[in-house]
């Protein structure tokens, strides 16, 4: 499960296409996500998931 920091879930939009993560194993995925949102017109921010009941950084999204 992937979400916002405000804890809400973008599951359903990333599986519906609407949303796309750029997960932080990519060595530039900040790079790109920004310029994917820069190309869209849209805004990167940043997403969450739970790994062992801790919460850890999982990458930058971006709205389609």
């Amino acid at each position: 499960m992937y979400f916002t920091d405000n804890r809400i879930s973008i599951d359903k939009r990333m599986e519906e296409g609407k949303t796309l993560l750029f997960p932080v194993t990519d060595p530039d995925y900040r790079q790109k996500a920004e310029k994917h949102a820069r190309r869209k017109g849209s805004y990167p921010y940043s997403a969450f998931k739970t790994i062992q009941n801790e919460t850890v950084f999982a990458g930058i999204a971006v709205p389609q």
